[in-house]
């Protein structure tokens, strides 16, 4: 497209018609907005407010309707073209549909998401296995009428082991969509330790946390960040052959929060 300083379409390739189901009507002297889905246009407005204020090129990923309705994916990159004074008289906006691009990319991370969930069941499974296995011991003595009020204190303990694990397995597993709220990078990470535990327990590795500094909470989708700490953490886990360490080292430093993994295992 080729669009004047109020983002009016002067020119729109046949491609653009062609893939928004445009044959048989033009563009030309509507508003880009309009083309654009309500929910981003907001954020391609700052990005076109952007490009005049600066009058250097941007990019951006948004939304476009086609004839019927429907939401496309386009990547979007905005050059200005400027006059004799400097000013942005016009601007070249070149684009392509992601649309499948981006499912793809989302089923992949499904996918390895899902193998995380299977490779991680094996332990799960068996750090349940021990709490049960407790919780059976102390039953049978409370059915041979030995009372203790610490037994219940312990098997309440053992199921809340359980409850635990399996939450965070569960969240692991669950389909969401993204979800950027403030959190706690403190107990996503000891949510992580929870969850590999298990699997760390089996190769008799210990996992310390430790932080320097109260880490402040953080934007961020609670989920995809802490599937980034378990990914990281299975590499340790992997590359520690029989018993080990891995040290969570979590610090501040001047704005930025650094969180150090560390293990003992082989490799650089």
């Amino acid at each position: 497209m080729l669009l004047d300083k109020q983002g009016t379409i002067l020119y729109a390739s046949p491609s653009l018609n062609m893939l928004l189901g445009f044959q048989s009507k033009s563009c030309l002297g509507e508003s880009s907005s309009d083309l654009i889905h309500p929910d981003d246009r907001d954020k391609v407005m700052f990005e076109f407010q952007q490009i005049l204020n600066k009058k250097s090129p941007s990019g951006v990923e948004a939304r476009f309707l086609d004839y019927d309705g429907n939401g496309l994916l386009i990547e979007g990159h905005g050059t200005p073209v400027l006059g004799s004074n400097g000013e942005m008289e016009h601007l070249v906006v070149v684009g392509r549909d992601i649309t499948e691009k981006r499912k793809t990319e989302e089923r992949l991370a499904k996918a390895e998401k899902l193998a995380v969930v299977g490779d991680l069941a094996a332990g799960v499974a068996h750090q349940i296995r021990n709490p049960i296995t407790s919780i059976k011991g102390f039953i049978q003595l409370l059915q041979q009428g030995i009372q203790n009020p610490e037994y219940f204190n312990i098997i309440f303990g053992e199921f809340q082991r359980i409850e635990d694990i399996l939450q965070e397995f569960l969240n692991l597993a669950k389909p969401k969509s993204s979800n950027l709220q403030m959190n706690n990078l403190t107990s996503i990470l000891q949510d992580v330790e929870t969850l590999l535990r298990p699997e760390a327990n089996l190769k008799s590795i210990q996992i310390f946390q430790e932080y320097q500094n109260s880490l402040p909470n953080i934007m961020c989708d609670h989920i995809q960040i802490k599937q980034v700490f378990i990914n990281i953490m299975k590499n340790s886990i992997e590359a520690i052959v029989n018993a080990g360490t891995i040290n969570i080292v979590g610090s501040l430093e001047q704005k930025n929060i650094l969180i150090k993994i560390i293990d003992n295992g082989i490799g650089n």
